[in-house]
């Protein structure tokens, strides 16, 4: 990787760092945090040397924001499997500059205005993670704030094997009800669109720290800021105009956004939502997704080797159940959290019902395909199929293609 490669690997380096508090992670001695160097986003492991230095980090993470730092980066070994998890690949296609190795550190006084929002959320996490029961404080943590610790690879691979893990990433879903939230405040306070619209943009924009920046939040809360401003302004944008702003504004923040692999499965699904019809029954809606499901098997394929049979018709009954319930229920939670009293009456019941959703799920957990690495021939002979059983001919798809707008066509291209 051409950042590891760059960065003063062999020299020891005494640098002023900055972390973010609600990316610490204390596993046993061993820390991890993001942080920042001289403005290159980096990561970092220190060695801690006492169980008390571990409770510190973990209880009071936010003190620890401005650290003097002597240590050096250090070379990621690339995975030697195929197909194994890749650390260095990760770290790239996170931006960062590189890992840093903490051999001494010295903590700053004062603290950083940019990791404000960061302590915010660790704050959040912490008083979800005390008040709570540990199950409640997974999902609560995982679909309000967008954090998956340790305890949370417990039930990731029963929602994986299902094909509904996506449900707990933080997107369209999350950011409709969060934001639709916002909007019903500030209308009931009576403000006209004029006086609200800049307080709107300021909490969708800091929503977005609190979920935790990721590719689908970013793509799912710009999508309902333009949405939300076009129709306010009265100008009309098709859904494949939207999705081209949308797509070029993440390609100038971050220009690999085709290149990740989170990038890749929301903007592909974004996407194809584009062109699945409303559906205008229940049945309907159940085979629209399943369909979609289908057309996203061959990027799963690919990437995972496996694909749940049954992830699209699943996917259409939990995201009511999640949009609804779940999500509602746990953003309640949080809320009764700082109301100890009432506590109990709510987190019982909640852990109830996600033990019967767990419960339910194991028996849909062997409906899978697995496969291996498909084969370039096999690719060859799919494309070559698609081409011969089209049921327009090219020539209608490009007359076709030259009636949509500019912002379509540049998109293809």
């Amino acid at each position: 990787m051409q950042r590891h490669q760059q960065s003063p690997s062999s020299q020891l380096l005494q640098t002023e760092c900055l972390i973010y508090p609600d990316s610490v992670t204390v596993n046993g001695d061993l820390l991890t945090a993001d942080g920042r160097m001289k403005g290159k986003l980096v990561r970092l492991q220190i060695q801690l040397k006492s169980e008390n230095e571990q409770q510190k980090w973990r209880m009071d993470a936010p003190s620890f924001t401005r650290l003097s730092c002597m240590g050096r980066f250090q070379s990621v070994n690339t995975s030697r499997n195929q197909h194994a998890f890749d650390y260095e690949k990760y770290l790239q296609d996170k931006n960062y500059f590189g890992l840093f190795v903490v051999k001494k550190y010295r903590v700053l006084s004062g603290s950083a205005w940019q990791t404000l929002l960061s302590q915010l959320r660790f704050y959040c996490i912490k008083q979800v993670r005390e008040q709570l029961s540990r199950k409640a404080s997974q999902y609560v943590q995982a679909l309000v704030f967008g954090y998956k610790n340790q305890d949370f690879q417990e039930m990731q691979s029963l929602y994986s094997m299902s094909g509904i893990l996506h449900l707990f990433t933080i997107s369209g879903m999350h950011v409709i009800f969060f934001l639709g939230l916002f909007d019903y405040f500030f209308r009931r306070l009576h403000l006209s669109f004029a006086q609200r619209m800049l307080p709107f943009i300021v909490c969708a924009l800091m929503s977005m720290f609190l979920f935790g920046i990721s590719m689908s939040v970013l793509r799912a809360t710009f999508t309902y800021l333009l949405t939300y401003l076009l129709n306010h302004l009265s100008i009309k944008l098709s859904r494949l105009d939207r999705f081209s702003i949308v797509l070029l504004i993440l390609m100038v923040i971050f220009p690999n956004t085709l290149l990740v692999l989170s990038g890749q499965l929301s903007l592909l699904v974004s996407f194809l939502l584009i062109f699945i019809p409303n559906a205008k029954s229940k049945w309907q809606s159940l085979l629209f997704m399943q369909y979609l499901h289908v057309l996203t098997a061959p990027l799963l394929f690919c990437v995972f080797f496996q694909w749940p049979i049954l992830g699209g018709i699943l996917t259409a009954v939990f995201s009511y159940l999640f949009t609804f319930l779940l999500l509602p229920y746990c953003f309640g939670l949080f809320l009764l959290t700082f109301i100890p009293p009432l506590l109990p009456f709510f987190n019982l019941p909640f852990d109830w019902i996600v033990k019967g959703i767990e419960y339910s799920l194991q028996f849909l957990v062997n409906f899978q395909l697995h496969f291996g690495t498909i084969p370039s021939w096999l690719v060859g002979i799919c494309l070559i199929l698609g081409l011969l059983f089209r049921k327009r001919p090219i020539t209608r798809y490009i007359e076709n293609l030259q009636s949509h707008s500019t912002l379509e066509i540049l998109f293809f291209i």
